[in-house]
């Protein structure tokens, strides 16, 4: 039985060369006998070496944020006390939005991973309208709520001594990430 298998009729593919082999397969074999192969003529393509370049810092944050916002998304109507999970979710999704794009402009990781920047959302998204993004000036309101809960003392992981929880209006939170989103896509690539 040759090496490798049939991506598509007459097509040999062999994993362990990077090469693939161009001859006639009856249907349902794999590329025929030997005998009948060494009749025909082939093919032999040597491929390049498949290689995977790790995504930049921005891209990572990105890629983090897309994840997050879906899943914000997914828990956006509330039901079944889904708020706190979303609003999680939601800060730790502009986190890496406005991460995202500080890191695309040059701002380096130590800086992004300052104490007082660190979880801070209101000061990244400062500094990120400091650095040129085209977003309101003032953070929206559900920024400040969600801060509350995601920069120190940690509510939404560590909810110690509390009772609730105020939370943004989740709808139109997530509709706003995803507009964020968007923009820094625009730039992120």
């Amino acid at each position: 039985m040759p090496r490798g298998g049939l991506c598509k009729p007459g097509l040999q593919v062999d994993f362990r060369r990077n090469s693939f082999s161009k001859y006639p397969a009856p249907f349902g074999s794999f590329a025929g006998s030997s005998a009948r192969r060494r009749n025909m003529n082939s093919i032999n393509i040597t491929l390049p070496a498949f290689q995977m370049v790790p995504p930049t810092p921005s891209q990572s944050y990105f890629i983090a944020a897309r994840n997050l916002v879906n899943g914000a998304d997914a828990l956006s109507d509330g039901a079944n006390n889904t708020g706190v999970a979303c609003a999680f979710l939601a800060a730790q999704a502009l986190e890496c939005i406005l991460k995202s794009y500080l890191s695309h402009v040059g701002v380096s990781e130590g800086d992004l991973k300052n104490n007082t920047l660190r979880h801070n959302l209101e000061a990244l998204w400062a500094m990120a309208v400091e650095h040129g993004f085209s977003v309101q000036s003032n953070p929206p309101r559900w920024c400040d709520v969600l801060n509350s809960g995601h920069d120190k003392p940690y509510y939404f992981r560590y909810p110690i001594g509390l009772n609730s929880v105020a939370l943004p209006v989740l709808a139109t939170m997530v509709s706003d990430l995803n507009d964020l989103l968007e923009e820094v896509g625009k730039v992120v690539k």
